[in-house]
């Protein structure tokens, strides 16, 4: 069973995606490396790898195995996302 064709994200797109997350990861460990930060680039690598499993043709790729994708990099974006507003606030 697959996801409505117009919310699937091919492969690249992903990848893309998880590339500027791990980018902004590693950026918040170089400037801030604490536990937090290492999390963060975990998360962010655990996405990356999620989304290298993905399928270039979106309608191939399980619904499953999208959501899975999406949940890791939403938490990956949001880890790094509280680090960069603990890095402004304080």
């Amino acid at each position: 069973m697959t996801a409505d064709a117009s919310k699937l994200v091919p492969r690249s797109r992903a990848m893309q995606r998880c590339r500027r997350l791990l980018d902004w990861a590693m950026r918040q460990f170089c400037a801030l490396p604490c536990a937090g930060a290492r999390n963060a680039v975990e998360l962010a690598m655990e996405a990356v790898q999620l989304a290298d499993r993905l399928q270039e043709d979106p309608g191939c790729n399980q619904e499953g195995q999208l959501r899975c994708w999406e949940d890791a990099w939403l938490v990956a974006h949001l880890a790094v996302y509280r680090l960069a507003r603990h890095r402004r606030e304080g």
